[in-house]
Parts: structure tokens; sequence; C-alpha cells
């Protein structure tokens, strides 16, 4: 126990002689934070007892209530109160070189965590080693008799180095020891830095434990590193479990604030009051945000025009609002920022620099001014879509905005919606009529209109009116009906000449004292007329009510005054004709009637038609009329306003039926009328259809005649198709004169034309061979001139080939030639004649005889007389006649 009370009091006395130095130091108002970044605490034993205070580190809160935040050692072998007062949680042993960690604090009025570092470092004396070390210790389970002792997992506390650190490479950090053996240990570490991306950045001494860093740490790529460290035996087996090695990376304030754009635009609209909110200017920066290297403070630096000094900005967030009110469009439209973001506090940080462009929206401060302030025009009486004159204004807002576009009201002046004042594209008000103005009422309009823009006026200033005084011109105005439309009732059998109405029509001009006159403008059935000088309707015609719809006649007057020029005024005169019984009933039923004979003939309903209106009509009286001495065959029973016609007989014979019926109406006095009703009675089909009827169903008289129309037209074009084509396939018979006749048998120039034929199947002429030929024809008249009649001779046809051989033209051809030559009924033009040989075989002979006397004795011509007109001279020279 006195051994306990000297520790204490010694570690009392360290604490009062402990050299606390404080890094950093910040200091800024209203700021919550510790009061040293670092906390630097010499230990004077390396073996420090649960519960031992160590240190004790300042908070400040804004509010001043510092006892209630919450404050957090970062390794769980100390503890911190309330008050700051550092612990030890546990039984230590301090290594001889620093012993770094953190402790957080969460303020509880602006939320923020904030860190600080304590670093405690045990006084060095003679015996202690030069580095860290770190041991596996070993603890004794009290309740065991034999005193087993019981492995416990490693604890080591997180690793802090600090980034671009630039001294000797590479450096220790740490030496884990295992304490179980102490020969043939082989230590490793695994994970991201180590034997993992990026690999090499941490080693450790295989034999020793230490562990080095090979190369500069930057916290942004990495802020923490998180290794496994191992430790085994020369065969592998595993010595310890494997302990968790966090090095966290310090940050150093070696980034600037980075603006993401480096001209930020806003608008904010004039007259807009203090502290109102334009915009936002924020940087970012890749140093820790929790450390003075990541804070970051805004300033603007500089604004044009530099005064009045227009904005402000918050320190903290960038948020630019309104300093004091008095923004104008029309003297400064747009304003210009130079903002600065800080690190550090904003005290000796690194620095970046943005433009916030501001443009100062117009806004409806000014009101449009009349320019000038009173107007005069005239306008003609009764005009109507006339500009009166034209309002301009001056407006000093931003043209073409709401602010700027004027709306025009007629204050006073406008009760009777006469005028309207549109705007047009320049911003001027344009007084038009709407509404004829009467200058008989009203000579002269004074309108008071008042100019305002499209949004609320943002000033008290007062609303700019203009004075209009209209003069109305008198105009000749045309006469009015009264009333326009005048309504009369007369009986439609009034006389002729009988006066149905009086037309009366004023004139709005007064003060002419002028002369109406009135004429007919419409009359559709000519039965009126007007006196010009009194208006009396009188009628010219007899009237029908039956002729008009509806019983009412309509037409229409002129009023005409002798004004210059004369003016004319239109009024109707609507005549409703009373009915009289002038048009009897008549039957409204189709004519004929069909009904099937042979079966019991239905009731035949008759409906009347009458022309009149009630009383004029119905009940109708109707009577059944039939000649002296013939039988009556029908009979008809009334039922109101129709009745209906049965025959007397159950089979009625095919025939039509004329039946008279008298059709008497209600009128004063009653009118009648005898009408005929035509009953066909004929054959019908089983769907009670006459036959004779169902025949032409569907196709009547006119529809026939149609289709024949159209058939024998459609016939006759086909035959003259088919004459004009055999017009044209016929061969024309050239026709020669005496002198070409002569002494020569044929003309032979006519030779160089070609064969007319050319479209035929050259491989069907072969089979025009092969058989007998037919017997000869019997005698008859041959001409020549044109195509001999009757049956020509028909070659036989070829026996059809085995495909062995090709056809034979030119035997087809002599064969062919043959054939021709012994046919004796074959006209010359018809015969194929060789001319070129007088020799044996020819069927004529040899042409050479015609000219030997001694043949002519020898030969009977007289059949030259049968070959016609072209060989009469050849038969008058060898027959011995003229």
């Amino acid at each position: 126990m006195s051994s306990q009370r000297a520790a204490l009091a010694v570690l009392a006395t360290f604490f009062c002689c402990c050299a606390v130095q404080a890094v950093n130091r910040v200091h800024h108002p209203c700021s919550p934070g510790f009061s040293h970044h670092t906390y630097d605490v010499v230990v004077p034993h390396h073996h420090v007892k649960q519960n031992d205070v160590l240190a004790k580190v300042a908070f400040s809160a804004c509010r001043g209530d510092s006892e209630s935040t919450l404050l957090e050692a970062g390794d769980p072998r100390f503890t911190v109160a309330s008050d700051g007062t550092v612990r030890a949680a546990q039984r230590l042993h301090l290594k001889t070189g620093v012993t770094a960690f953190e402790v957080t604090a969460l303020d509880p009025g602006t939320g923020q965590t904030l860190r600080t570092v304590v670093q405690l470092q045990a006084k060095k004396h003679m015996h202690d080693e030069d580095e860290t070390l770190v041991l596996m210790p070993w603890r004794s389970d009290p309740g065991s008799r034999n005193q087993r002792r019981h492995k416990r997992a490693w604890v080591i506390p997180p690793i802090r180095i600090t980034e671009n650190d630039r001294g000797t490479l590479p450096q220790k950090l740490v030496q884990i020891k295992s304490d179980k053996v102490k020969t043939g240990v082989h230590y490793s570490i695994t994970g991201p830095g180590a034997d993992q991306a990026p690999i090499g950045v941490f080693s450790i001494e295989s034999g020793t434990g230490w562990l080095f860093v090979n190369k500069i740490l930057d916290r942004e790529e990495s802020d923490m590193y998180m290794l496994k460290g191992y430790a085994v035996d020369t065969n592998g087996n595993n010595l310890e479990d494997p302990v968790d090695l966090q090095i966290i990376v310090i940050d150093q304030n070696d980034n600037r604030p980075q603006f993401a754009e480096t001209e930020y635009f806003g608008t904010v609209p004039e007259g807009s009051l203090p502290a109102t909110s334009v915009m936002d200017v924020t940087a970012t920066d890749k140093d820790d945000p929790n450390q003075d290297g990541g804070i970051l403070k805004y300033k603007i630096l500089s604004q044009e025009p530099p005064v009045p000094l227009m904005f402000t900005i918050n320190t903290a967030t960038g948020n630019i609002r309104t300093l004091a009110s008095g923004l104008d469009r029309e003297v400064t439209k747009t304003y210009k920022l130079i903002v600065e973001a800080s690190d550090g506090y904003g005290t000796t940080g690194l620095t970046a620099t943005a433009t916030a462009i501001i443009t100062v929206t117009d806004a409806n401060d000014n009101p449009p001014i009349f320019d000038p302030i009173t107007y005069n025009c005239r306008v003609p009486e009764n005009a109507v879509d006339v500009t009166c004159t034209t309002l301009t204004v001056n407006d000093l807002d931003d043209p073409h905005t709401k602010a700027w576009a004027a709306r025009f009201i007629a204050v006073s002046g406008n009760e009777t919606a006469n005028f309207q004042i549109p705007t047009d594209a320049s911003n001027n008000g344009i007084v038009t009529v709407v509404k004829g103005l009467d200058y008989e009422t009203t000579k002269l309009v004074k309108l008071l209109v008042r100019a305002e823009n499209e949004v609320e006026l943002q000033t008290n200033d007062k609303l700019s009116t203009a004075t209009v005084t209209v003069v109305v011109e008198d105009v000749n105005e045309p006469p009015e009906f009264t009333p326009l439309i005048k309504k009369v009732s007369v009986s439609e059998d009034v006389a002729v000449g009988h006066s149905v109405a009086v037309l009366t029509a004023k004139d709005p001009d007064k003060e002419m004292n002028q002369k109406i006159s009135y004429f007919i403008n419409s009359d559709p059935m000519s039965w009126l007329t007007v006196d010009v000088d009194t208006g009396s309707v009188t009628t010219v015609a007899r009237l029908d009510r039956e002729m008009v719809t509806n019983s009412v006649y309509a037409a229409t007057f002129l009023a005409k005054d002798n004004g210059s020029p004369p003016a004319t005024g239109t009024g109707t005169l609507l005549l409703t004709l009373k009915d009289v019984n002038d048009n009897p009933p008549v039957l409204d039923v189709p004519q004929p009637i069909v009904v099937c004979a042979r079966r019991n003939l239905e009731s035949i309903n008759l409906t009347v038609f009458d022309a009149d209106a009630a009383p004029n009509t119905g009940p109708y009286i109707f009577e059944l009329l039939t000649q002296p001495g013939q039988p009556r065959m029908w009979s008809l029973k009334q039922f109101g306003d129709y009745a209906m016609v049965n025959s007397m007989k159950e089979n009625l014979p095919v025939d039509t039926y004329n039946i008279s019926v008298r059709i008497t109406d209600n009128g004063i006095p009653p009118m009648g009328h005898v009408s005929e009703v035509v009953i066909k009675v004929c054959e019908c089909s089983d769907h009670d259809v006459c036959k004779a009827e169902r025949q032409a169903a569907g196709l009547g008289m006119g529809a026939i005649i149609g289709i024949l129309t159209a058939f024998l037209l459609l016939l006759l074009l086909l035959l003259l198709f088919l004459v004009y084509r055999k017009k044209g396939q016929q061969k024309v018979v050239k026709v020669y004169s005496q002198d070409e006749l002569r002494d020569n048998l044929i003309k032979y120039d006519e030779e160089g034309g070609g064969e007319e034929d050319q479209k035929y199947d050259a491989s069907q002429l072969p089979y025009l061979l092969g058989e007998e030929m037919p017997v000869a024809r019997p005698v008859m008249v041959t001409r020549y001139d044109q195509e001999p009649e009757g049956e020509r001779p028909r070659f036989p046809a070829r026996p059809p080939r085995d495909g062995s051989a090709e056809p034979n033209m030119s035997g087809f051809i002599d064969d062919s030639l043959k054939a021709a030559d012994g046919d004796p009924t074959a006209p010359p033009f018809d015969t194929l004649l060789v001319f070129d040989f007088e020799g044996e075989g020819s069927v004529a002979g040899s042409v050479s005889t015609i000219n030997t006397a001694s043949s002519d004795e020898d030969q009977d011509y007289k059949f030259l007389d049968n070959w016609g007109p072209r060989f009469h001279k050849l038969a008058d020279m060898y027959g011995g006649t003229e």
C-alpha cells in the first residue's frame, strides 16, 4: 500500500511539472473545438496502472455548455471523462517511443465532431531501448491452482504517420514481438500496402518484427492502411493469432481549395431587401474536412463597381446575399465579385479565387407615363371598328418585359362599352370604337384613361392618366321600322285589295325633317303591295295558307328617306294566315292496292289527307259509291278518321277492281271529294307476292330499256370494229388501164415488196405433204381480178415426224409446186409460175408458140374469154373477135 501511495505521489509530481506543448493553436470567435490540436505529454515511467491520470484536454463549446460534450478516446486502452481528463483504462507498459491516440468531441450546439491528438512519451532511462517495442503479453488465471497462463489477443494501438514525411526511408514504425519463445520466430504482414496493391509501401523484418514504411504517404490517396501481422516458428506453425495493424495517415495542408467553375452567374431582382439570397459559390478541398487544412472560409475580395457595397458572403457556406437595399437596374445592371476560399480556418491556409457575376433583373419600379396627356379625335356616328387615336407612353423598365408592357384602362367615359384600348407592338394604346355612337344622344365623349403594367408596380408612384375627347359627327341614318318585325293575323280568303297592315318607320335624324317612302323588298308570292307614302300594305292576289310554311307568310319592306345620300331601312311583315275550308279531303293510299286471289281478303285501310287545318279537317264521313245495276262486292266500315274496305266474297277472281269512295270533312261549310281505289287481285306465290310482280321485281321498265339500249350500242360498236378490221385486211386489187394491158399478160414489175405474209410457223410446212391429191373440182367460170370463191384445193397434211430427221424445206417447196401445177382450177395469181424455163414439163407450154402462125390454126382460144378483162386483149388477138 505504501508503494502505491509512493507511485501516486510520483505521478502527481509528474503532472505538476509535465511539459505541455501546444501546436497549431487556433483561436476563432464562437468556434467550438479543443484548445490544442495536439497534446504532447511526457510520462515519467513506462509502467502505468489502471485509472492513472495521464493528461487533460480542454474543449470549449459555442454556448458554453462544455460539460455536456461527449468525449471519447480513439484507443480502447484510454478513457476520457467529460471534463477532459485522460486515464489509463488498463495496466500499460508504454514503449520508449511515442504512444498517440485521438480524442473526439461531439459539440452539442453545432453537431460537429472535432478531434485532437494526445501523444504520450515515456521518459527514457539508461536501460531503455531506443525504439518502440510491442510485446504479446500473457495473463494468469487466478482461479486455477496450477496458475496456467492463457494467451490473450494482441492489442496494437493505431500507428500514425504524417503524410509527405520526407525523412529517411525506410523508416521504422513499430516492432511486434512474441514472448512465447525467444528464438526461431518469423514475422510477416499482409494486406493493402504490403502484399496487395499498392505493394511495397510497408515491410517487416522477418527475424526482428520491425515494421517499416518504405514510401512517402499521401492521405488523399489513402487515409488508412489495415495490415495483418503474423508470428510463426521455423516449421511454419502460428505462434500467435494474427494481429491487426491499423496505420492512420495524418493529414497535412497540402491541397488548395478548388472552385468547380471559374465564373458563377446569379440574378437578383432590383429593389430586393437586405439579406436576400442571391447565389452560392462553393469550393472543395481534398484535405481532411475535420482538420484545419480541409475547413474552408469564404470572403469577397472586391466588388465592381466598388461602391456602394451591395453584397456579403457567408464565410462558412459561401452563400452570397444582399447587404443593403437600393439595387436599381436602371443604374447598375451587373455586379462582378471576386470571391476567395481559404483553408486553415481562413487564416494562413491555402487560397483560391472565383468570379461571381450578378445580374440585376428588372422589377416594375417605373410606371408608364403618358406623353402627351390630352388627345382629341372625331368619329362618325354609328361607325364601328374605327381607330379614334393612339395613346403613347414612356416606361423606363426593361423593354419587352411584363414590367414594361402597358395596359390601358378607361376609368370613366366608357360606361356603355363603346371603346376598347388594345396595346400594339410599340406599347402604344389604340383607342378603337367597337360600338357605334349616336349623334342624336351623345355629341361629345370624354374618356379618362389610366396606364399600368402587366405586373404590379413595386413602388408607391402614382399611375399616369390621360384625357381623350371624342367628337361624334352626324351622318344620315336610315329610317327605323317600329316595330322592326310586325306580326299580323289575316284570313286566307280575304278579298283582293284588302289592307292587311300599316307599316311605320321613323327617321333618327330628327333635326333634318326628312320624308320617308315605303317599298317592297321581298314578296315571294307577289301577294302584296305597299303605299309609297303611308306604308299601307294591301293584297293584290288571293292568299293561300297551304302554300306557306307553318301558316306564316314573310315579306320585307324598305323605308327610304330623301337625304343626301339617301338612307334605307328594312322591316319585316309576318302574316299569319287563318285557315278556311277550301281543300277537300282525299284518300292517301298507294295505287293500285295488290291482293292475292283465292284467299280471305284482309281489310284495306283507307287513310285521308286534308291540306286544311283544324277544325276544317276531321272527323270525316266515308261513303262507298256503287253504280246502279252492279252487284255489291265490297263493304266499308268507318273508324274515326279512317275507314276499312272488305270484300264481300271469299275468293275474288283475278282482276282489277275500281271502288269509288266519297269523303266529306267537318269544315264550315263541309267539303267532299270522290276518290277512286284501285284493287288488283292476282295469283300469288308462297310468299304472298304476285307472280307477275315477282318477275319484274328489281327491274322496272326504265331499267330494262336502259339495259337493252346499252347492249345494242355495244353490239353496234363490235360490228363496226369487225368491219374496220376486215377492211384493213382486205387485199387491194389493182385495176390496170387499157394502156397497161396492151400485149402483156401480167405486169411483172411488182415483185420488189417481198413476201407479204411473214407470220407463219415454218415447222408446220412439211406436214402438208404425204397424201393423195384431191379430186379436181367441177368446172366453173374463173375470174382473175379477184380471189376465186368456193372451195379451194386442200393439200394433204404431212405425217408426223419421228424426230430423227429435220424438215426438208426444199423438197416441201418442190412438192407444193407440183401439186399447184397439177390443179386445173387454180387461178394464175395463185399458181407458182416459173418464167425462166420454156422446156419440157411446163404446164402452159412454150410462150414462144404464141407468135407462130402454124400454131394458130391448131389452137382454140375461146377459153380466153373466161379469164376476165385483163385477158380481153389477148382473147381478141387469138380468138378472132374484136
